[in-house]
């Protein structure tokens, strides 16, 4: 057992892999030696398709969040305009202003 840490260690460091990645390669097999595991080292062609959804369904988010906010901003300041114009006078909101 520890031949096979030690070996999946050596996997993980030399091709940049997490803990996790390089026992997941070096146990496909029941049988796997390290020169198969290192040859098998093929990213799943799904991988970066998953990330890159799960990146831009973050950033979609994140976009529906700023609008949302954006439009409740702009609608709080467009009240407090309109309460303050209420409240100076409608004809002439900005006196030093000729309208």
């Amino acid at each position: 057992m520890h031949n096979k840490e030690q070996k999946i260690l050596e996997l993980k460091s030399r091709n940049h892999l997490t803990a996790g990645e390089a026992r997941r390669i070096f146990s496909r097999t029941t049988n796997t030696n390290y020169a198969s595991a290192v040859k098998s080292n093929i990213a799943d062609n799904d991988f970066e398709s998953t990330v890159n959804q799960k990146i831009e369904s973050i950033v979609k988010s994140l976009l529906d969040k700023m609008e949302h906010h954006t439009l409740a901003f702009q609608e709080q300041m467009q009240q407090q305009t309109l309460a303050f114009q209420e409240k100076n006078g409608a004809a002439n909101p900005c006196p030093h202003v000729i309208v």
